[in-house]
């Protein structure tokens, strides 16, 4: 299958590409570590293809990011001798791209390559962060999903890159988080900052103490918020006259063999991004 899979890339309809393309980053995503060994097969045939494609269709791209991103996260060492060529195509995508979305996908990359190459980015590493600290200072709402992604593998780069690295930034990089989560209302942006904070926590140890107080009010004001989230209080004729006011697990949990047909519990839908920085915050 994987063989049929790789003769599809080079498929004459940019259909079969897509699917081709959708179905190795499933591979990619389900099939650990058995797909790995096949790196040195795979890993050309997806650099020369990223290569090759138009930046400005934005949905094959994305399929193409996908099935890189989903294959290099979990080479490890194998990644090794495709670093310079991949990390080359990534910061030319930051540098030159005229695509939002490009630079969105790049930037996920470079945090899935993190996690495979660890130290192995040092080489890159602090290009990577002229192009990330860029991106989280600027205020053009256009910019935003790259923003949010860029919170997201700084947080990455935290982890895997190495403490004594990392630590020289850890403070600014805290500062920089804290000042986003005041001037952005932004639910990704609030859930990548938090898993940011608690990367940072491990590279700066007691030295986050100053910024606890902040970081706790805010993390604790997500958790309770409601944002998002509509309920409608309807009678339960099981359990008494009405369901509580703000026992929103009702309406979430109660299924028809509680209720009667006629009586079940209605909720707009609550969005994704909303219930993930509750979580992010616990």
């Amino acid at each position: 299958m994987l063989h049929c899979i790789c003769q599809a890339l080079t498929d004459q309809s940019q259909v079969v590409r897509n699917a081709a393309l959708f179905a190795l980053g499933q591979f990619s995503e389900f099939l650990q570590p058995d797909i790995s060994k096949y790196s040195d097969e795979i890993m050309p045939l997806l650099l020369n293809y990223l290569g090759t494609i138009d930046s400005s269709k934005g949905g094959h791209l994305t399929k193409a990011y996908y099935a890189l991103e989903n294959f290099v996260e979990n080479l490890g060492k194998k990644i090794e001798p495709y670093l310079p060529t991949l990390m080359d195509r990534m910061l030319t995508a930051l540098c030159s791209s005229n695509s939002n979305r490009e630079k969105e996908l790049a930037v996920s990359a470079i945090g899935a390559i993190a996690s495979a190459a660890k130290e192995g980015l040092l080489p890159y590493f602090q290009a990577v962060i002229v192009q990330l600290k860029g991106y989280l200072v600027n205020t053009s709402e256009e910019l935003r999903q790259v923003q949010i992604q860029s919170l997201e593998t700084l947080g990455v780069l935290a982890r895997t890159i190495g403490k004594d690295v990392f630590l020289p930034l850890a403070e600014e990089c805290c500062q920089l988080g804290l000042n986003l989560i005041d001037h952005v209302d932004d639910p990704d942006l609030r859930r990548c900052t938090y898993s940011l904070f608690a990367a940072l926590s491990v590279v700066m140890g007691p030295n986050m103490a100053p910024h606890l107080e902040k970081m706790t009010t805010v993390m604790l004001l997500s958790i309770k918020s409601t944002e998002g989230v509509t309920v409608r209080v309807h009678r339960l004729r099981r359990f008494g006259p009405v369901c509580p006011q703000g026992a929103l697990i009702c309406v979430l949990l109660v299924k028809s063999r509680f209720l009667e047909p006629d009586v079940l519990p209605l909720a707009s839908p609550v969005p994704v991004p909303f219930l993930d920085v509750n979580a992010t915050s616990c």
